[in-house]
């Protein structure tokens, strides 16, 4: 076996450790800095935030307040109707059809366009609304439901594959800027039907 000695004082020299974290970003949902100046502060020095100006959050919300009128047919058909509410996720902010053929390209659209307006922004949102528990139920979605994964991966597939498609869209104008989805519920786990993702796609992993 291994001896070890007992100690009854530990003296380590007088030194300076500076490490970065192992993430490109990092945030702790909720963290508003609304009480001190000082909170901000605590939050760059233990390695929070990052280099430019990131939101990656539910965004499908967008779609719907632009496109809800002027097609319809963008929206998840769930029980005959369009959601544009909450009849597949937690709030009312709607879902989308991810197999419609035209969706990708006007969203990826969108995108250049506040990209054009905002160059200090590096990353844009494409992420489900909250509580997706529900997708729509066309033929198209409904197969790329993976019901061999456990509940955490069983919308991964359909989730990333509909990243991807409009990242590599993006990509084509700006490929320096990035398309960010959270990793999160439904679709947390890795998608089993891509073999990476592009190097466009950031990555947030909620834990919870």
């Amino acid at each position: 076996g291994t001896i070890v000695p007992t100690m009854n004082r530990l003296a380590v020299k007088e030194t300076h450790i500076t490490r970065a974290p192992a993430f490109t970003y990092r945030y702790p949902w909720l963290c508003n800095f609304s009480e001190t100046d000082d909170e901000p502060i605590w939050y760059r020095r233990v390695g929070f935030g990052g280099k430019a100006p990131v939101i990656i959050t539910h965004s499908f919300r967008e779609i719907r307040d632009k496109y809800k009128d002027t097609n319809p047919e963008f929206f998840a058909l769930i029980g005959g109707q369009r959601d544009f509410t909450n009849l597949s996720t937690a709030f009312p902010h709607g879902n989308l059809c991810l197999s419609h053929p035209e969706l990708a390209q006007k969203w990826a659209e969108d995108i250049c366009a506040f990209f054009a307006q905002h160059p200090e922004h590096q990353v844009y949102p494409v992420s489900p609304n909250d509580g997706m528990h529900r997708i729509c139920e066309c033929e198209q979605c409904q197969a790329q439901i993976d019901h061999a994964a456990p509940q955490n991966g069983r919308f991964s597939n359909y989730v990333w594959t509909f990243v991807e498609k409009v990242a590599k869209l993006v990509a084509q104008k700006y490929p320096d800027k990035y398309i960010g989805c959270i990793a999160y519920e439904w679709y947390n786990a890795s998608p089993t039907c891509l073999d990476r993702l592009s190097p466009n796609v950031a990555v947030m992993i909620c834990k919870t």
